[in-house]
């Protein structure tokens, strides 16, 4: 709260007691931060300070200094300026006039401003001030109060610290003086001002405290004549007892009148300067005290409570008085005088109270008895219990007496026995335990616990009773002992209500109590052993405590921590508890407890939209195992509104429709057979359950079983890569046509609560198709985690490979869905999660797929080491059981495929291409090859030698067959030039192969040909690939997964558009005789064949084909040393 100088005017001309907060609110608050800057020329409290305080200004004059302070304290005091002088710094006026005002009201309210208020700017105004005036006026009481107050403060020294430590000093060293002054000049004024200043300093000092120490007008009036000082501080530090007789300043004025001591021991804030009284009289006044009056000990007994220098007095003064005696205290009104020392923490003191007690206050009222006997003194609770037990026990103390005595740490085996003793049921009712339960206090707790069953049974009491006590019970704000005393009261509260029927409490009740901190751990073991129903409480409650973002939002959460009832301190600092989220989350798992529907469709997408793992792998466990893919077609489209066709309509719908399902479900004509460890109940109870609903139990697995259903919990087999023998022979049967069904436990359940349904193969596609968009368009997002899990556990052969368990029939998305088009995109996605998806799919898909020959490149030219691993095994490994799902068959190759691969940039892709080629003779065409003995890639030319002389080696070639020259292929060309380019790969029949040439001079003649004349730079085809199939190609390689319509389209042309890349003669001829030299290093036999023409080249013209030869020649002749008659030139052709 702000209050403003005008507010607390009001307050003062009102006579507002609370008046002296309110000042101290507006000394404390900040200032009011101005909405536009302050112009560099204004002035404000903040730069005077900053000017005064500055060097430059400390330079000036004092006399210009003063000037300068008073013209620029004046200018911010007129309030003319545009930012005048803060209200809080005017708070002097308002101390100027309660001291100028004089009258009680202005003096009580002047007295407790000047010790409550900070020492602050307009506060020291003010003080300085008053000080100054009480000083001439001689009102010591306000002088005492103020000096008292700078001289505790004087080295309370901050940064910011509104008045110097020099100032501070010269007020303290001038009420010193003052004081000196008035004890040479006036004895009596000096005693006077000296006993107001000793009585103003505060409580908290300590005696040897740096307060006391660095005190200067307390040491001297202590100290003056006994301790060294100097100009502003006294040098000895160590702590001592105010009193020193002859160190005191003005020692005989002290000595000349006991009243202003007693005074001082009556009136004195700190008990330091009572001790400095209490002294001072017994030593000063020891023969005049004798006389004292009783008056005099009743002003001291109303004096400071619990002051042990007081109570001291008073013992000293009762002893050492001849008038007293302790028969007369009665009629002398020192009666309560004596009986409040019983209070006291003087051992004398308490000492003389109980001796006089004994024998003139037997009558005690019971209330001071339970007063005293919780006293922190043995002596004093052994007579108070004493006294007590000396009573009727019902009578005189009664059940709440001794109720008091429990809560005791000394009395509460007295008080139990005496409970137990003399009262009965009559006297002990319920709620007098009631309040001894919930009082927090460890005895009556214990007595209460122990009791209360032996008068009263449970059921007696009813759940109401136990339930009121556990709601009653709280945590304290700070950890203390009462904690450990709720926590056991709560703890038998919960034991009590366990022995009741608890299906007739209302559900909030368990709400409630799961999240209070003392029964959360015993209500949370109630639902784990199902003594507690959790599907009994609202599913908005659990998704609250499962999920923290609900939590957040929850208005039962909020309404819990705002109950209009008083809110407990667990209430107020309830948060979320992941603990307890964990469990919850468990309970939600339990498929005894919830089925997956009853979470809700939205909740758990939501969970899997979450960045947190833990929510997202619950909710994708949950859908996996409740829902069918047709349920995400809604959430594909969620935005444009309802789906109450759908599964993922509201939860709450979907439990309350099939609430009573499980009686209405007829089983009638279906057998069944149970298999695997279940979950939610044990073999032979859902036997019972399928009788029940005129269902039949098979005894095993053949053709008449309907259903085979697996446990949730599996077998002991599962994990280890193995299957129970009735699931394997029930997949068996399937495999042969029977119309039997395997189903999960989750499946089993849903059927028998109605749940399940039918969905057609449209709208699985369609589920399916939103599930796959939820993967890719976005890899990141963390519903993609979700999609990705769902398509692979609904896969029917990834699912029982991952679990050992196969998909609910109802839930499969068929293998058609991930055919090549789909899948093999992922396979080059740069998000690994996507790609090892798509390498499992192709894993258990790729042995059905026809894919193009662009998406077979694309696979070939993956950068991704894991697939073309995957590919490699696929094509070029032999048939096994283990590969039967991504083996490919040889009548899945075709020659566009062929052409694509060998053709790639991609190494990998080219050895996949040519190894295919080379074990499968019906690609080898004889024109193929030798146009492949023109590629760039050495590799490719050795294949196709190697091939081309495998080929030639062992047959017998037809009559008509030449090759062709380079006529015919000019005339090809030419043919071609507005047309595709053939494929150099071609399947050819078996026609052609039996007409293949074989014999040598034939052979030797196209190898000729091809050293002798110049190699066109493409052959068969045009010279420069045109723009648009280059495109074309580009385009079938990398097209997206939506372009499956263009990718088939372009499939139809691969093969008569892949062509081979032209190179220049030199090189075609260098590659030519480079392969024909690594070809003849491997086959003596083609090396003789060669060896001729190899040898007549090394005598060209053309520098670097002599060369090769020569190098080839070399090569051979060390390989095969006869082979040296056969260097005989040969002519050209």
């Amino acid at each position: 709260m702000s209050l403003s100088f005008s507010q607390i005017q009001q307050a003062w001309q009102a006579q507002d007691p609370s008046l002296v907060d309110k000042l101290c609110t507006l000394a404390t608050q900040a200032d009011a931060i101005p909405e536009t800057p302050i112009p560099e020329h204004e002035l404000t409290f903040d730069r005077f300070l900053d000017k005064i305080f500055s060097h430059q200004f400390r330079e000036q004059h004092p006399e210009v200094q003063f000037a300068e302070r008073v013209a620029m304290i004046a200018k911010l005091e007129a309030d003319e300026g545009v930012y005048p002088l803060p209200d809080r710094y005017k708070i002097h006026i308002i101390l100027t006039a309660l001291w100028e005002d004089g009258s009680a009201y202005s003096r009580t309210i002047l007295k407790q401003a000047i010790t409550a208020l900070p020492v602050s700017y307009g506060v020291w105004k003010g003080l300085k001030r008053i000080y100054k005036q009480a000083e001439f006026s001689q009102d010591y009481e306000i002088f005492g109060q103020i000096a008292a107050k700078i001289d505790l403060q004087r080295f309370n020294q901050t940064a910011n610290s509104a008045v110097s430590l020099a100032t501070k000093t010269y007020m303290s060293l001038r009420a010193w003086r003052y004081l000196r002054q008035l004890g040479q000049q006036m004895p009596i004024g000096y005693i006077d001002a000296a006993v107001s200043v000793l009585a103003s300093y505060d409580e908290t000092m300590a005696a040897g405290s740096p307060e006391q120490t660095n005190s200067w007008v307390l040491n001297h009036i202590c100290f003056h004549n006994s301790l060294d000082y100097g100009v502003n501080r006294f040098s000895s530090r160590s702590p001592r007892k105010l009193f020193d007789a002859k160190g005191r300043a003005f020692s005989e004025a002290w000595q000349r009148d006991p009243e202003p001591l007693i005074e001082l021991l009556a009136i004195a804030k700190n008990e330091t300067v009572r001790q400095f009284a209490t002294d001072s009289l017994k030593h000063d006044f020891k023969t005049q005290l004798r006389d004292v009056s009783g008056e005099t000990l009743q002003y001291l007994s109303a004096g400071q409570a619990h002051s042990k220098a007081r109570d001291e007095m008073i013992v000293w003064l009762l002893e050492n008085s001849p008038h007293f005696e302790k028969s007369k205290f009665q009629a002398l009104g020192l009666h309560q005088v004596v009986l409040q020392l019983l209070h006291s923490h003087y051992p004398a003191a308490y000492q003389y109270a109980i001796g006089y007690a004994k024998s003139y206050a037997q009558d005690l009222s019971l209330t001071e008895l339970m007063l005293l006997a919780m006293s922190d003194y043995e002596p004093v609770r052994a007579f108070a219990i004493n006294n007590i037990l000396s009573r009727d026990p019902v009578s005189d103390i009664g059940v709440n007496g001794w109720g008091q005595l429990l809560d005791t740490e000394h009395h509460y085996q007295t008080a139990s026995k005496q409970l137990s003793k003399h009262f009965t049921r009559r006297d002990l009712t319920p709620e007098w335990f009631f309040e001894r339960l919930t009082s927090g206090r460890t005895h009556s707790v214990k007595f209460s616990i122990k009791k209360l069953p032996e008068l009263y049974s449970a059921k007696e009491l009813g759940t109401e009773y136990f339930i009121r006590v556990a709601q009653q019970l709280d945590v304290p704000e700070v950890h203390d002992f009462s904690a450990h005393d709720d926590s056991y009261c709560m703890d038998f509260a919960l034991d009590q209500l366990r022995r009741l029927d608890l299906s007739q409490v209302n559900a909030a009740v368990w709400q409630t109590l799961l999240l209070h901190p003392l029964s959360q751990a015993t209500i949370t073991d109630w639902f784990d052993e199902d003594v507690l129903s959790a599907a009994t409480l609202d599913m908005s409650y659990w998704h609250a405590l499962a999920y923290e973002p609900d939590w957040q939002v929850s208005e039962y959460v909020e309404q819990l921590k705002s109950a209009d009832t008083p809110i407990k301190n667990w209430q107020t600092h309830l948060t979320f508890d992941e603990c307890l989220a964990e469990n919850v989350r468990d309970w939600l798992s339990d498929v005894r407890r919830f089925a997956p529907i009853d979470l809700g469709f939205d909740w758990l997408m939501n969970l899997a939209h979450s960045e947190q793992a833990l929510y997202r792998e619950f909710a994708i466990e949950r859908i996996n195992k409740g829902f069918l893919p047709a349920d995400f077609i809604a959430y594909l489209d969620s935005n444009e509104g309802d789906s109450t066709d759908n599964a993922s309509s509201n939860s709450a719908d979907n439990k309350d429709s099939n609430s009573d399902a499980a009686t209405e479900v007829d089983l009638t004509g279906q057998r069944y057979l149970f298999t695997g460890k279940m979950q939610s109940m044990t073999r032979g109870e859902a036997e019972k359950v399928v009788k029940a609903a005129n269902g039949a139990i098979s005894s095993a697995v053949n053709g008449k079983l309907d259903y085979l259903v697996i446990g949730d919990d599996g077998s002991p087999l599962y994990g280890n890569g193995r299957k129970g023998s009735k699931q394997v022979k029930a997949e068996s049967l399937i495999a042969d046509g029977a119309p039997l069904k395997i189903i999960s436990e989750t499946a089993f359940l849903q059927m028998l609560s109605g749940q399940s349904r039918e969905v057609s193969e449209d709208d699985t596609f369609a589920g399916a198709n939103a599930l796959w968009h939820m993967a890719t368009d976005d890899a990141t997002a963390p519903i993609s985690e979700l999609a990705i899990s769902y398509l692979s556990h609904h896969h029917e052969q990834i699912c029982m490979a991952l679990t050992d368990r196969p998909v609910d029939p109802d839930a499969i998305i068929p293998s058609s869905f991930f055919d090549a088009e789909r899948v093999i995109p992922l396979l080059q996605h740069r998000n690994s999660q996507l790609r090892e998806f798509g390498l499992l799919l192709s894993e258990y898909e790729m042995a059905t797929w026809q894919p193009t020959p662009a998406l077979w490149l694309m696979m070939a030219e993956s950068p991704y080491t894991d697939i073309t691993q995957l590919l490699k095994r696929a094509l070029l490994d032999k048939p096994s059981v283990a590969n039967r799902r991504y083996h490919v068959q040889s009548a899945q190759l075709n020659a566009g495929m062929l052409n694509a691969l060998i053709e790639s940039k991609a190494r990998v892709a080219r050895q996949i291409g040519i190894t295919l080629l080379q074990r499968h003779a019906n690609f080898q065409d004889v024109q193929s090859l030798y146009q492949l003995t023109q590629s760039t890639d050495r590799e490719v030319r050795y294949a196709a030698v190697t091939m081309l002389w495998k080929h030639y080696k062992a047959r017998h070639v037809s009559p008509n067959w030449q090759p062709a020259n380079s006529d015919s292929k000019d005339k090809d060309a030419a043919r071609d030039k507005d047309s595709s380019a053939q494929p150099l790969i071609t399947e050819q029949s078996d026609k052609c192969l039996a007409s293949l040439p074989a014999e040598v001079d034939q052979l030797l003649m196209l190898l000729r040909r091809g050293l002798f004349e110049l190699p066109p730079g493409r052959l068969g085809g045009s010279q420069e690939p045109n723009a648009s199939d280059s495109n074309k190609h580009k385009q079938q390689r990398y097209s997206d997964k939506n372009s499956a319509s263009s990718q088939s389209y372009e499939a139809a042309e691969s093969d008569s558009n892949i062509t081979l890349k032209p190179i220049s003669a030199s090189r075609a001829k260098l590659a030519l005789i480079e392969t024909f030299r690594d070809v003849a290093l491997a086959d003596s036999t083609f090396a003789a064949l060669i060896m001729p023409t190899l040898f007549t080249f090394t005598h060209s013209a053309g520098k670097m084909e002599r060369h090769a030869c020569l190098v080839a020649v070399t090569r051979l002749l060390h390989r095969y040393p006869e082979l040296s008659k056969n260097l005989q030139p040969v002519a050209s052709a």
